[in-house]
């Protein structure tokens, strides 16, 4: 997460790359890595519940995993 969503999906798109030594394209990040401040994460998990899901599931995609786990944790999750 970023307030910023450009930095977020540059982040995310070198953490994917040096993970998966995949180099994914901006339109394919877009699609499969949620990003953005934290109020765009909650409208995005809202989304889901809506359509039903009972499970979600989070994974970082930015190097600062404790930084990203406590955003979820104060700002969206609650």
């Amino acid at each position: 997460m970023n307030k910023n969503r450009e930095r977020a999906l540059e982040e995310s798109k070198r953490f994917l790359h040096s993970y998966y030594s995949v180099d994914y394209r901006r339109e394919s990040a877009e699609k499969w890595v949620a990003m953005g401040s934290p109020q765009e994460r909650i409208e995005h998990i809202r989304e889901f519940v809506e359509a039903g899901a009972t499970t979600i599931t989070l994974r970082p995609t930015a190097y600062d995993h404790e930084h990203q786990f406590k955003l979820v944790s104060e700002e969206v999750l609650p």
